[in-house]
C-alpha cells in the first residue's frame, strides 16, 4: 500500500469519527408567557466541517414548521407556538445539497408559563370593636396587590388598536363593533378582559383615546347591584345624569364620548376596549374594604389568575368584637345607600328630627346626594296622657310607627307634603317610634313634629329614652300582682339585639308590703349585660309593723290589747294560738283599745297575736301582745273547829 493511499484511508476514518460523533443539544425552552411566542435553541457538539454545513429541521407533531441551512453549530427558533417538537440535524454541501443524517432530539416541550402571581403586600388580620350604634364595623383594608413573571401583553393584535399602557396595564381598541357578550368573549380570548375603570385618571386617559366604548361593569346578575368583570372591587363610578335608570332592562355599560357612563342593553353594538395586566385580582370571600363587618370573624380571599391562568391565594381575617352593652334608647339615625335600606353606612345621633338638605348631602358623608334611605328611632315621652297627633314634612318616601303601629304611610316620590296621624299615649311611659324616609333626587326634605295634651306643636328633640322608674303596686283588691321587664324597661336597646332581660323579683303579695329593691339585668346577644335598680312599693296592704301593747290582770279579769295608730279602713282581730277571742273591730286612725273577756283568757303567760286586714290583705301585726293573767290567791287566817 502506498503513502498516498493510507493517507486517504485515515482521513476517511478521521471523517468517519468526525461525523458519527457530533451530538445535539437542546437545552429546556424557557416558558411561554400567554399570547406571546417561544423559542427553540439547538447546538451540534462541534462544527460541521469544511465546506460543510448543517440543515436543522423542526417538526410540530411530525409536521415540518422550520428549517434553518447554517455553517454554525448553533441555531435558535423563534415564534413558536406551545407545543412538542422534534429537531433533526444533518451534513449538507455549501449548496444545501447532500444531506447526511447527524443526530436528532424528540420530546421538546414548549409550555405555557406555570409560575403563580405573587402578592406583594400581603394584608395582616384585623381586629377591631364594633361601633357604638351598630352591630359591627365599618372596616377599611390595603387591597393586596399581585405581580406575576409575565408582563402585560404588547405588541400587534390583529383586529384592535394599541391605546398603549397605563400603570403596568395595557389597552386595545377593537376596530369593529359587537354585542356586549361577543366583546366579552374576544377579550377573554385574548387573554385579557372588558375594561375596568378604577379612578377619574385612568376614565379620563381611555376616554381621550377612544369614542363611545363598551367597558366590563354590569348588574346582569342582581338588579342595581353593578360589579366588574373581573370581581375586583372599586368604589369609582362616573354615571351620566339620571343613569343608570334600567330602562327596557339596561345591564351593561358603555362609557360615551364625553367620558360620563350609560346602561344599555347588551344587544347594541358598540366597539370597547381590551385591558391586559400581570395578574387580575378578585375577592371570592368576605367583603369589600369599607363594608360593615359583622360581629365575629370575616374570613377575606383574594384570588390573583395570571393571563396563564396561574392563581394564587391570599386570606386575612377581620374579627369585630361586640364589647357594648344594651343602652337605653335615644333618638338614632341610621343612613343607607339605596332607597330599599341597601347597605347601612353610618348611624349618628339626632338632637331635632328638622332636616331640609335641598339638593346637597345628609349629616351622613358616606351617602351620596340622591338614592339612599334614612331610618331614625327612638322614643318619645307625653307630658300628659291623651290623644297626640304626628306631623311628617317628606320629599320623598316617608313612614312613621308609634309603640309598633304604622300611623303614617306615604312611601312615594313626592315634592315637599305634610302627613299626619294619631295616636293615644300614656304620660310619662317612653314610647319606641321608628320614622322611615328615601331620597331619589331633586331635594331632600325630612321633618318629624308631634303636640298633644300639654304639647304645643314643636319638632321631635331627643329625650333621652328616660331611666328605669320606680312602680308602685295596690293589692287591695287581688292580694297578689306579677310583673314583668316592660312594667321596668324604659327602653334598653342593642345594636345587636337583646337576649333577656331577668327582674330579680316578679311576684308581689301582701307579706312584700311596703319598698322592695328590684334589678333588671339586660343581656345582649353577645353577652354584654347592663341593669338598672328600682324600687316596687307595694300598697294596699294594712301596716304590720304597728306596735300593741299587753295587759296584766287576775284570773276571772276582762283584759285590753292597745293597737297604737290604728288604720282606718284596716280591720283587727286577735288571735290565741289559731282561735280568734272576741269580736274584729275596725281602726281608728289612733289608738284602739280592744276588750278581751275573761273567759278567753286561761291564767298564765298568753301572747296574743293581731290580725290586720284590708281588702284581699290580711297580715299579721309583727309585734304580740303578752295578756298574763294570774290565779287569784287564797284566803290567809286562823281557823277554829
Amino acid at each position: 500500500m502506498n503513502l498516498r493511499r493510507l493517507l486517504l484511508i485515515v482521513l476517511l476514518i478521521f471523517q468517519t469519527i468526525l461525523l458519527y460523533g457530533q451530538t445535539l443539544t437542546v437545552p429546556t425552552p424557557e416558558q411561554v408567557c400567554f399570547g406571546e411566542q417561544g423559542s427553540i435553541q439547538a447546538t451540534m457538539s462541534s462544527g460541521p466541517g469544511n465546506n460543510r454545513r448543517y440543515r436543522f429541521d423542526l417538526y410540530l407533531n411530525s409536521s415540518r414548521v422550520d428549517r434553518i441551512t447554517t455553517g454554525s453549530r448553533t441555531v435558535t427558533f423563534s415564534n413558536l407556538q406551545v407545543g412538542t417538537y422534534s429537531i433533526s440535524v444533518y451534513r449538507v454541501n455549501n449548496g444545501g445539497n447532500n444531506p447526511s443524517f447527524v443526530d436528532s432530539e424528540n420530546n421538546i416541550v414548549l409550555n405555557n408559563e406555570t409560575e403563580s402571581p405573587i402578592f406583594q403586600n400581603p394584608q395582616s388580620d384585623i381586629s377591631v370593636n364594633a361601633s357604638d350604634n351598630i352591630c359591627g364595623a365599618i372596616v377599611s383594608y390595603v387591597y393586596p396587590v399581585a405581580s406575576d413573571n409575565c408582563s402585560a401583553r404588547t405588541g400587534a393584535i390583529t383586529g384592535y388598536t394599541s391605546l398603549g399602557t397605563l400603570n403596568g396595564h395595557t389597552y386595545y381598541y377593537s376596530n369593529s363593533a359587537v354585542n356586549v357578550t361577543t366583546a366579552s368573549n374576544n377579550s377573554t380570548n385574548l387573554g385579557g378582559h372588558l375594561v375596568t375603570i378604577n379612578t377619574q385618571a385612568e376614565n379620563d386617559w381611555i376616554n381621550s383615546k377612544v369614542g363611545e366604548v363598551w367597558i366590563g361593569y354590569n348588574d346582569a346578575v342582581s338588579e342595581g347591584n353593578f360589579v366588574w368583570v373581573t370581581g375586583e372591587n372599586s368604589s369609582y363610578e362616573n354615571w351620566n345624569g339620571g343613569e343608570p335608570n334600567n330602562s327596557g332592562g339596561e345591564d351593561y355599560t358603555v362609557m360615551y364620548a364625553n367620558g360620563s357612563w350609560n346602561d344599555l342593553r347588551g344587544t347594541n353594538n358598540r366597539r370597547y376596549v381590551v385591558e391586559f395586566q400581570t395578574a387580575t385580582l378578585s375577592q371570592t370571600a368576605g367583603l369589600p374594604s369599607g363594608s360593615l363587618f359583622p360581629i365575629g370573624t370575616t374570613t377575606n380571599t383574594f384570588l390573583a389568575t395570571d393571563n396563564s391562568g396561574n392563581t394564587s391565594t391570599h386570606s386575612f381575617d377581620v374579627i369585630v368584637t361586640d364589647n357594648t352593652a344594651p343602652a337605653i334608647a335615644s333618638l338614632k339615625a341610621e343612613y343607607y345607600n339605596g332607597r330599599s335600606f341597601n347597605t347601612l353606612m353610618e348611624t349618628l345621633n339626632v338632637s331635632e328630627l328638622n332636616y331640609n338638605w335641598g339638593s346637597g348631602a345628609p349629616e351622613s358623608n358616606l351617602v351620596g346626594t340622591d338614592d339612599f334611605s334614612i331610618r331614625f328611632q327612638g322614643n318619645v315621652k307625653a307630658p300628659q296622657t291623651g290623644t297626640y297627633t304626628f306631623y311628617t314634612t317628606s320629599d320623598d318616601g316617608v313612614r312613621l310607627w308609634v309603640d309598633n303601629n304604622l300611623i303614617i304611610n306615604n312611601w312615594t316620590d313626592h315634592g315637599p307634603t305634610v302627613n299626619t296621624g294619631t295616636f293615644n299615649l300614656l304620660a310619662g311611659e317612653a314610647t319606641p317610634i321608628q320614622l322611615e324616609y328615601y331620597e331619589r333626587g331633586g331635594g331632600a326634605v325630612i321633618k318629624l313634629e308631634w303636640s298633644g295634651p300639654g304639647l304645643t306643636r314643636e319638632f321631635l328633640t331627643d329625650s333621652g329614652g328616660g331611666s328605669c322608674n320606680d312602680i308602685t303596686l295596690d293589692l287591695s283588691a287581688t292580694g297578689s300582682a306579677i310583673i314583668s321587664a316592660d312594667d321596668i324597661d324604659p327602653g334598653y336597646t342593642d345594636a345587636c339585639g337583646i337576649a333577656s332581660r331577668v327582674l330579680s323579683k316578679t311576684n308581689f303579695t301582701c307579706s312584700d308590703f311596703g319598698d322592695n329593691a328590684v334589678t333588671l339585668t339586660v343581656t345582649d346577644v353577645n353577652s354584654n349585660v347592663s341593669s338598672c335598680d328600682v324600687n316596687v312599693k307595694v300598697i294596699g296592704a294594712p301596716d304590720n309593723s304597728l306596735s300593741v301593747v299587753g295587759d296584766t290582770k287576775c284570773d276571772n279579769e276582762d283584759a285590753i290589747v292597745i293597737i297604737r295608730d290604728s288604720e282606718l279602713g284596716v280591720s283587727y282581730a286577735l288571735y290565741l294560738g289559731v282561735t280568734q277571742i272576741g269580736s274584729s273591730v275596725n281602726g281608728t286612725g289612733s289608738d284602739l283599745n280592744i276588750a278581751v273577756l275573761a273567759a278567753d283568757l286561761p291564767v298564765g303567760n298568753n301572747s296574743i297575736t293581731v290580725k290586720a286586714s284590708k281588702g284581699a290583705c290580711e297580715l299579721d301585726l309583727l309585734n304580740h301582745a303578752m295578756i298574763v293573767i294570774n290565779p287569784k290567791p287564797s284566803p290567809v287566817g286562823i281557823f277554829h273547829e
